[in-house]
């Protein structure tokens, strides 16, 4: 079968984070570079790129990020307003600022794009970034802020159906949030999740976080 260059892109793409939802780093990574020969330009591999190594830090991990985010700032983000691949980009940006201290910048681009992006355009992107934003907002000490964001984020996601971005990063964040008892239930709801989908990334992330807030020692899954 002939593909054109966009569904090509597209193809390789979903291989990326399939591979990598399942945590194999190198068919995720061959994939992705696969899919940088579709791109249209530049900006459009290291947003692609990005968001993959981003959304699924574990393959590879966000430190080969720094100088990847720095280029794609580098070319002017603004040429490519309200494109995908700025959106993607984005997220990538947010991860990886945040996960090296930069929280005031994550805080600021998350904030910019909830203000200039559409609920009913971009549902599951904005919950993620929501998602981020509580992550630091909790850093931070605002655990209302944070705990505002994250019901923001769940009553999207529990209207598109986006089951697994709910279970892996909003249940977890909650149960960062909240007393033993309610933490308890949402790792196991989102243990549940992870299982039934078979993301072995996913459940490790819901195992990591279930031993360090609950300090279960039973669980050795």
């Amino acid at each position: 079968v002939e593909l054109g260059l966009e569904h090509a892109w597209w193809l390789q793409d979903s291989l990326c984070l399939a591979y990598a939802r399942q945590a194999h780093a190198v068919e995720a990574d061959a994939a992705l570079k696969q899919a940088a020969c579709h791109a249209d330009d530049r900006f459009a591999q290291i947003a692609q790129a990005g968001f993959c190594m981003a959304s699924y830090s574990v393959v590879p991990p966000l430190g080969r990020l720094l100088p990847l985010v720095a280029e794609g700032r580098a070319l002017g983000v603004q040429r490519y307003a309200h494109s995908y691949a700025l959106n993607t980009f984005t997220q990538a940006e947010i991860r990886t600022l945040s996960a090296h201290g930069r929280e005031a910048e994550a805080a600021s681009l998350c904030e910019r794009f909830l203000a200039e992006s559409s609920e009913s355009q971009l549902p599951r992107m904005r919950a993620r970034t929501r998602c981020s934003y509580a992550e630091i907002l909790r850093r931070q000490g605002q655990f209302n802020a944070a705990r505002a964001q994250l019901e923001l984020a769940i009553a999207a996601q529990l209207r598109t159906r986006v089951v697994g971005d709910y279970g892996e990063h909003t249940l977890t964040q909650r149960a960062r949030l909240a007393d033993t008892d309610a933490a308890r239930r949402d790792l196991a709801a989102a243990e549940i999740i992870a299982r039934r989908h078979r993301n072995p990334l996913a459940l490790f992330r819901v195992l990591a976080i279930k031993a360090r807030r609950l300090q279960l020692g039973d669980d050795l899954d």
